[in-house]
């Protein structure tokens, strides 16, 4: 029987579609021929609010529409997302959850601030459904590839980060290429980049602490000589990025053995900072 969140998301649906109410057959008895079609005509009607709804949202998020309106179609995904993640009959692909991710495309691009962010939200709670691991990796996958081309950055990092928390499992395949190409993102002019950036490693961090593999080294050494790298530039933005990447790199849920040479460079540039008087590094 469904679950009392699955009977309200499914008057949602019918008032949707029309307002025909929802009556689920009861699980003891056999089905007749009427009892039949008035499923087959339920499951219709369900299908079709949920077309209408993607429909009417992937309409939310053109160019020219306004940002009240965005936002106000990115409130609608998470809102539906939450009562699909409460929902015991969704437990396999679901063409709804498919449709909402793809839907989530072009918000998740956008340069918008409060869009790229309310996408994100909404993003970070898809990831948690199950039945959405295929969508969720797929806007992974595009997220390692504008990291590889250093294009919006801001989108990239903050899809990594959410997968991250949310969905470690998916994420830990795609660890290698993430240590690969995130840290252009630790060097953008933009600072709340290069903090999603910090967010995203720190997540990833934490995953490859709980996993020991053979790999992990190697992965702590590159992570270590960027960090490096950048403390040790003339850049204030990369000199921030190195320090954010640093302190990643030293959180205590970190099992990395290399962490003297980061404190002492970190250090030594905070100090070289203070009495030069700026406050990049701070």
């Amino acid at each position: 029987m469904p679950s009392y969140r699955g009977r309200e998301r499914e008057s949602a649906l019918n008032a949707l579609a029309g307002g025909v109410p929802v009556h689920p057959s009861s699980p003891r008895t056999t089905p007749g021929p009427l009892q039949r079609a008035t499923a087959a005509h339920e499951a219709w009607l369900r299908t079709s609010a949920e077309g209408e709804l993607c429909l009417y949202l992937s309409e939310c998020f053109g160019s020219a529409t306004p940002l009240a309106e965005q936002l106000g179609g990115l409130q609608i995904i998470a809102a539906v997302v939450n009562s699909a993640a409460d929902d015991d009959d969704i437990s396999g692909p679901s063409v709804l959850i498919t449709n909402l991710a793809n839907c989530l495309r072009v918000p998740l691009s956008s340069t918008e601030p409060s869009v790229l962010a309310a996408a994100t939200l909404a993003f970070g709670r898809l990831a948690r459904v199950g039945a959405a691991a295929e969508p969720v990796v797929a806007e992974l996958r595009r997220a390692l590839g504008r990291l590889s081309a250093g294009s919006k950055l801001d989108s990239a990092t903050l899809v990594v980060r959410e997968v991250a928390l949310a969905a470690p499992s998916l994420l830990y395949v795609h660890v290698a290429a993430i240590f690969g190409s995130i840290w252009p993102a630790f060097r953008d002019a933009r600072a709340a980049v290069r903090q999603s950036a910090a967010e995203a490693l720190d997540a990833v961090l934490q995953i490859v602490a709980e996993r020991p593999s053979a790999a992990r080294g190697g992965w702590y050494a590159a992570a270590r000589g960027e960090a490096l790298t950048a403390l040790r530039s003339g850049s204030a933005e990369a000199v921030h990025g190195g320090l954010l990447a640093a302190a990643a790199l030293l959180s205590g849920g970190t099992p990395y053995d290399g962490k003297a040479p980061l404190r002492a460079a970190s250090g030594a540039c905070v100090e070289r900072e203070r009495a030069e008087g700026r406050g990049e590094c701070r």
